[in-house]
């Protein structure tokens, strides 16, 4: 048996009472589930985390993570857009969440990507919209007022927010055309990409997601190891290659 459960502690230790064979956790907050993670180590219930931000503290405590590896898809965001530059020009970033581990990767990786290949791209400002079109939409705005044809590329940790930019750039009257970049390959960023108006975008699927996740359930349940950590694919998409994937949302 398996249980699905949320993050609370309770919850999970309610899971425990059940003694399932693995229990596979999902969770937002690190410091809630460290406990419970435990306490299911000492009733010899395997457990596996899916996506959840996690202390390296708490690896050896678990079966196996899957997931997406922001650091490595902010890798991605850099090689892309720093090409489609030809390694110079100006730049607006929009973050995530403050202090957010998804965050700090995909900008992290993103800017130690462009460190590592020499790139001359220079970033002008970043803000922060908390993968939010609405909150985006506002920074952008502001960007824009700032920066106006200055900004000649934007890296979205979303395209979510890269929607949001593109709808304050077309209000702005500015005749130019930014590279845009974003992450997760939204039905938005299909149509903007099909459109012109984004270049790109890093593709990660819930479903490949998802898969992975029951695949290393399965794995664990039939007996067999699995990687401590376990990355989902998360492609390269532009206008060349869209017509091979559909969209993540």
């Amino acid at each position: 048996m398996w249980a699905p459960c949320s993050r609370t502690r309770a919850q999970i230790r309610a899971c425990i009472t059940r003694k399932p064979d693995v229990i596979v956790l999902n969770g937002f907050d690190p410091s809630a589930y460290t406990s419970s993670i435990l306490a299911a180590k000492a009733a010899h219930i395997p457990v596996i985390v899916v996506d959840g931000p996690l202390d390296k503290s708490v690896y050896p405590l678990i079966t196996s993570w899957t997931g997406p590896n922001s650091l490595r898809e902010g890798h991605l965001a850099a090689q892309l857009l720093d090409k489609a530059m030809n390694k110079h020009g100006n730049i607006v970033v929009l973050l995530g969440f403050t202090n957010s581990k998804v965050t700090t990767d995909r900008q992290n990786g993103f800017l130690d990507q462009l460190k590592a290949d020499g790139s001359k791209i220079k970033i002008l400002g970043s803000v922060y919209a908390d993968f939010d079109q609405q909150k985006a939409l506002v920074a952008s705005r502001n960007l824009i007022t700032r920066f106006g044809a200055r900004i000649q590329g934007v890296y979205a940790l979303d395209d979510i927010m890269a929607t949001g930019f593109l709808q304050a750039y077309a209000q702005s009257g500015l005749n130019g055309k930014p590279l845009v970049v974003g992450m997760g390959g939204e039905t938005t960023a299909f149509k903007a990409m099909a459109a012109g108006t984004q270049y790109g975008t890093v593709y990660q699927s819930p479903k490949t997601d998802a898969d992975l996740a029951f695949d290393t359930t399965a794995k664990v349940l039939a007996g067999r190891s699995v990687p401590p950590l376990r990355y989902m694919p998360t492609p390269v998409v532009t206008a060349a290659n869209m017509a091979q994937y559909k969209p993540a949302f």
